[in-house]
């Protein structure tokens, strides 16, 4: 009894991965990015009003049509907040073990430290650390994982005999991603094993050819010039694209992927007569559903290298071919020490390995803040990555972050004049205006004719304060702001007479061109004052 308390305490420890995760999510920037900045003013007006028929306008050779509903959604709901939309791609992925552990039903391998391995097999790898890109910038999620919703589902539900509710759900992935095309090929080898091709089969097939001539009939046909068919460099890609869980060497990676493709077939070989047994075809039905997915990466992308295929937004497709390449070892070789052992290395190598990813990805949140403070003082457009005209309209128009009225850096607006009486100087309020640049670059400004070719320069700092801090502010010399900038990381920089290293808090933001700032103040939380930390270094 001692022995299975044990063991089911060690399950329920699974459980802090994905809470871990929708923390990292919690506590990330409200502000997207890149594709998305593209795909709202496809079915945002600048008048704020809906364009449906942008449902089926492709982004990168995709058709997003689903993530598209869902992001108006999160728009009306939540301003378009990134932190919330992740949150919906987090219960996504509880989706994804839903629909998979209910296609295994009563086969899952439950006894003894079996039922451990697989309680942290769906914590590591339905939500995995390698593959938070997808929930922290979930706009990317909202399409990788809600085609992986459908697919595992189509895939669920044609093994327990509904094809035509598994051919809806073909047909919902592949209107939600481009790997929702990956799902026909994976139903069309369920149908194969178990033989059955009814009227049933039938009305899949016409589902899944309505679909598929769908997405190729609103695709725009110039994006296969980029396409790559070479065989051995798709198949490295493959290999590559798994082994990322947890390596960033490419030539380690292909190994890795390579053995585990290995393992998935020597599984598939030795089912045997077990081959059509529902448990066994779930998991093959989402091997072949990955496999193929891996394979449309490597024909799609592979004009740009192994290194694309290590990205952080892949990964989250390789661990759901670990994932079922895991459970059927485990299901066949169950009371092997050695395949037990193999599968626990590598789901631990994968959460160890994301140390790397978790840091990058915290750095391009905090870009995504400061972004943010760009698109809110109005100088998005030309120093954001993707962010156009369009995007600014369709943003204000609906409300969206950070044009909802509730900007947290917003204790001083751009043009206000400040009340000279509130501005002082603290000795418990240090700081340094220690860089204005151009956007994008880390070299100073030294061309005066740089102020006509970018809307605003980026600034940054560090302060040192007893109190909470609201935000930073830049004002020129008649006490008008001129720029914003928001909190970063605490960092260790030379303070004081002694030019003692101390911890302290930096900061990063815009000012305007054509402005003229001349000071950075400080704003404490609950505090009417304005500090001055330092003079703006000349430009």
């Amino acid at each position: 009894m001692r022995g299975r308390s044990v063991q089911l305490f060690i399950a329920a420890l699974a459980a802090l991965l994905p809470l871990h995760l929708l923390v990292l999510v919690l506590r990330g920037s409200a502000f997207s990015g890149f594709d998305y900045f593209e795909m709202v003013p496809q079915v945002v007006a600048a008048d704020g009003s809906v364009i449906w028929s942008g449902l089926f306008t492709h982004q990168n050779d995709h058709l997003v049509a689903l993530p598209k509903v869902i992001y108006l959604a999160n728009i009306w709901l939540f301003s378009g907040s990134n932190v919330s939309l992740g949150v919906v791609v987090w219960l996504l992925a509880v989706l994804v073990g839903v629909a998979l552990v209910w296609g295994m039903r009563h086969q899952l391998p439950t006894s003894g430290w079996n039922f451990v391995i697989v309680c942290w097999l769906l914590a590591v790898y339905l939500f995995p650390l390698q593959g938070q890109h997808n929930f922290r910038l979930a706009m990317s999620g909202a399409s990788w994982i809600l085609a992986n919703v459908f697919a595992v589902a189509a895939v669920a539900l044609l093994v327990h005999g509904r094809p035509v509710l598994a051919g809806v759900s073909g047909a919902l992935a592949t209107i939600s991603y481009g790997t929702g095309l990956a799902v026909w090929p994976a139903l069309a080898v369920i149908a194969v094993v178990r033989r059955r091709f009814g009227k049933g089969e039938i009305a899949m097939v016409a589902l899944g050819a309505a679909s598929v001539g769908l997405q190729r009939l609103t695709a725009d046909s110039d994006r296969a010039a980029f396409y790559n068919w070479n065989v051995l460099e798709i198949g490295r890609s493959m290999t590559v694209t798994v082994g990322g869980l947890v390596t960033d060497e490419a030539d380690v990676a292909s190994l890795v992927g390579l053995a585990a493709m290995i393992a998935a077939a020597t599984a598939i070989i030795r089912l045997g007569s077990r081959l059509a047994d529902p448990a066994p075809l779930v998991l093959i039905g989402v091997i072949t559903y990955t496999m193929t997915g891996l394979a449309l990466f490597g024909i799609s992308r592979g004009i740009f290298g192994d290194d694309a295929f290590l990205a952080s937004r892949y990964m989250t497709f390789a661990a759901l071919f670990v994932l079922a390449t895991s459970l059927l070892v485990l299901s066949i070789d169950h009371r092997s020490d050695l395949a037990r052992g193999l599968i626990v290395v590598m789901a631990l190598g994968s959460v160890l390995a994301s140390g790397a990813t978790t840091d990058r990805l915290d750095g391009r949140q905090l870009r995504a803040d400061v972004h943010m403070v760009a698109a809110y003082m109005g100088a998005g457009v030309g120093v954001i990555p993707l962010y156009s005209d369009a995007t600014d309209a369709a943003f204000r128009a609906s409300g969206h972050i950070p044009f909802h009225g509730g900007f947290a850096a917003d204790c001083g607006r751009f043009g206000q004049q400040l009340d000279p009486g509130a501005i002082g100087i603290s000795d418990d309020v240090t700081g340094r205006a220690a860089t204005l640049r151009l956007p994008g670059t880390d070299d100073p400004i030294l061309a005066p004719a740089a102020v006509d070719v970018v809307p605003a320069f980026e600034i940054s700092g560090w302060l040192d304060a007893p109190e909470d801090v609201e935000c930073v502010l830049i004002v020129d010399d008649d006490a008008v702001v001129v720029g914003i900038a928001i909190l970063g990381r605490p960092r260790l920089e030379a303070t004081g007479p002694d030019a003692t290293l101390r911890a302290v808090t930096g900061w990063d933001g815009y000012v305007l061109q054509g402005s003229n700032p001349g000071r950075a103040l400080v704003k404490l939380r609950d505090d009417d004052r304005f500090f001055v930390i330092d003079r703006v270094p000349d430009h």
